[in-house]
């Protein structure tokens, strides 16, 4: 199944490129929503593209009488999952139909991308052609979010006016950068994700420019995570990083002394440059802006086993308060984003009181708005992912295919640690990322 499209006149772009322009869009879609000011179109605008990606898979597969050369692993679990979603649109305790269908969404339309990162990537530049924009957005991110943490609030201001809104509801907190997303302390859910894939371009990139100025953009990227304040983004891009070097190791040891010498000349000089820049530009950004002390005294307690132990109490007994009442879910659209946006629905809802469930985990949302057989086929899927990803490892032969392999692993594995106290694959840019990466480590390993 060739899905690099030739000549196609549909949507004018071939499909590869089509997915690459959505992934730029996706990385300034919280800027599109503010400025906006959450038109209903630009709200849904990165699920609408991907629903037009999909229809222009199948339609041009369609007409070309392409058939795939073969399914994507977990296809059938896939299929199961989405089968879940359709009968809970209906389910008895659903809000309403429309907001059922809103509620589907987060959990049908970025999980399509698995499938295109599965079929578009037929060679390791193929998936360096999609890794590009996710670094390149992070990066655009990182030092519009420097700036910010610099000057203040005044310099979100100086984006569009409409970005008071968002000021305002965390006025009692210190102050955490936007980037060009829609809200503080996004840009460290970019970092986080890509830095392990930032790390494999160091040592795997041909242009010894764009090594340079990557190892030279590694403190700011820390000096970002510190003002944002998103703990558990300091703890995954840690451990993404960490997990990523540490399964390098091997690699490094099969490499000749050269080789070898030079990839440690280069971490030596990644490492330094972080350890030797960072304090300084966290000196300087105090001095910048008072806000940040408190920044930097709150991003240090990610290292205090006590503040972040009580982080998320209560997640485990919440968990089986809801099992209990709710074993089949309690229908679409109860808690997170969708949950927000049908408030008035819930006021008057006749099953349960609008504040009846809290969720921030990914298993308790899941729980709730699927119930417990729609949990565990996500928790299938997703560990099965992973597994498969870690065992394919082994069998790689070629240095770079297993290398960009375990960054990819790295950063997935990090998302799915931090499920405990968050819902990030369901809500972009982690969904995007997430969904789409996996299918392409299931087609790397599928190589093999």
């Amino acid at each position: 199944m060739d899905w690099r499209l030739r000549g196609s006149p549909l949507f004018f772009l071939p499909l590869k490129v089509a997915t690459f322009v959505v992934f730029l869009y996706i990385g300034f879609d919280g800027f599109f929503k503010v400025i906006s000011n959450y038109h209903p179109f630009v709200h849904v605008g990165a699920d609408i593209l991907v629903v037009a990606l999909c229809a222009k898979a199948l339609i041009e597969n369609y007409l070309y009488r392409r058939k795939p050369e073969r399914l994507p692993p977990f296809t059938l679990l896939f299929a199961f999952h989405f089968f879940w979603v359709l009968i809970n649109i209906f389910h008895p305790y659903s809000l309403s139909l429309f907001s059922s269908v809103a509620g589907a969404k987060v959990y049908v339309s970025m999980f399509t991308l698995y499938f295109f990162g599965f079929y578009l990537v037929k060679s390791v530049k193929d998936v360096h052609f999609f890794i590009w924009p996710w670094i390149g957005i992070t990066l655009v991110h990182t030092f519009t979010g420097v700036y910010q943490g610099l000057t203040g609030p005044d310099s979100v201001l100086a984006l569009h006016s409409r970005y008071s809104v968002q000021l305002s509801k965390f006025a009692d907190q210190a102050f955490r950068p936007f980037g060009l997303t829609n809200l503080p302390g996004a840009p460290a859910v970019w970092i986080f994700l890509v830095t392990p894939l930032v790390v494999y371009m160091i040592f795997n990139n041909r242009s010894k420019l764009m090594r340079v100025l990557m190892i030279l953009a590694a403190p700011f990227l820390g000096l970002t995570l510190v003002l944002c304040q998103v703990r558990s983004a300091i703890f995954k891009t840690l451990f993404g990083v960490s997990m990523y070097y540490l399964g390098n190791l091997v690699r490094i040891g099969r490499l000749s002394w050269r080789r070898a010498a030079y990839n440690f000349a280069l971490t030596s000089l990644l490492v330094g440059s972080t350890f030797y820049f960072l304090p300084q530009l966290t000196n300087y950004a105090e001095d910048s802006y008072a806000e940040n002390v408190r920044a930097v005294e709150r991003s240090l307690t990610t290292f205090e086993y006590d503040s972040m132990s009580h982080a998320r109490r209560g997640a485990w007994e919440r968990f089986t308060k809801y099992l209990v009442e709710v074993p089949f879910g309690a229908g679409l659209a109860r808690v997170g984003a969708a949950g927000g946006a049908f408030e008035k629905l819930r006021n008057r809802d006749p099953y349960f009181s609008a504040d009846h469930f809290f969720a921030d985990n990914f298993w308790i949302a899941s729980l709730v708005e699927l119930g417990f057989p729609g949990m565990l086929l996500l928790t299938f899927i997703l560990f099965g992912i992973l597994i498969r990803g870690f065992f394919s490892l082994r069998d790689q032969k070629d240095p770079q295919k297993r290398s960009l392999q375990l960054a990819i692993l790295s950063a997935l594995t990090a998302s799915v640690v931090g499920l405990y106290g968050a819902e990030g694959v369901l809500y972009n840019p982690e969904s995007s990322f997430f969904w789409f990466f996996s299918g392409v480590l299931m087609r790397l390993s599928s190589d093999d």
